[in-house]
Order: structure tokens, then sequence, then C-alpha cells
């Protein structure tokens, strides 16, 4: 069993298991795994970040960033069909503060850029990768 607490929302999220957590801790620190939409739990995605307006937007997958061995970011891919069919992400932060405890944090792009400057070039890019 795995427990989330949203900073943000101030609220805790229980999973039996997690898809997100079992890709992050085979990756090796640094490594960076995109998901076509059809290979993700959605549903883990809805309950841990939330999915975005699907009338307006089509899922492209997510992208799995492991910056440290203690923390990873999960990329919520997106194309915005309000926006001429721009390429968005939604950017969240998990850390581990035990083997069965994540916080999440999600970020905004300038959160990304103050804190994570290595990682932003990636986050902020055409996803068409992800078709």
């Amino acid at each position: 069993m795995y427990t989330f607490i949203d900073i943000k929302h101030k609220k805790s999220i229980e999973l039996l298991s997690s898809d997100l957590v079992s890709s992050y801790r085979t990756m090796a620190s640094g490594a960076t795994l995109p998901m076509q939409s059809a290979m993700v739990n959605l549903q883990e995605i809805n309950s841990l970040v939330g999915l975005r307006n699907q009338s307006r937007n089509t899922a492209l997958g997510i992208i799995i960033t492991k910056p440290s061995d203690k923390s990873f970011f999960v990329g919520t891919a997106w194309e915005d069909w309000s926006d001429n069919g721009q390429h968005d992400e939604d950017l969240a932060l998990f850390t581990e503060v035990s083997n069965d405890r994540f916080e999440i944090e999600r970020l905004k792009p300038d959160d990304i850029r103050t804190r994570f400057p290595l990682w932003d070039g990636y986050h902020h890019g055409d996803k068409s990768f992800l078709k």
C-alpha cells in the first residue's frame, strides 16, 4: 500500500499499487521515461495529479523523469485543441518520504525554471514523440 500526500490540497491518497512508483524505482537517477497514453493507467494519474478537460484536450501520455534518488517528476502531456493543438504539459513532483509514502507537489512553469533549470527545456517542448 502506498500513501501519497497532496501538499496543495492537504489530503492523503492511498493506493494498493502504483505503476508510477514501480517505473520510478526501476529508473536510474537522471533518466527519463516517456509513455504513450495507451500504456498509462489514467485512473491512477487522475487520482494523484488530475486530468484535464478531455473535450478540449487529448491525452498524449506521460513523461516520468528522475532527477534524484528520492524524487521524480510526472508530466502529463496534452494536445490542447482550444489552443490550435499546442502541446502542453502539467508537471508534478513526487518526493519519497519513506518506502511507501510520497509527497506530491504540482509545479507551475516558473517553479520548474527556478527550482529545476536543467529540466525546464525538456518539459517545455513538442510532445509529438508521444503520438
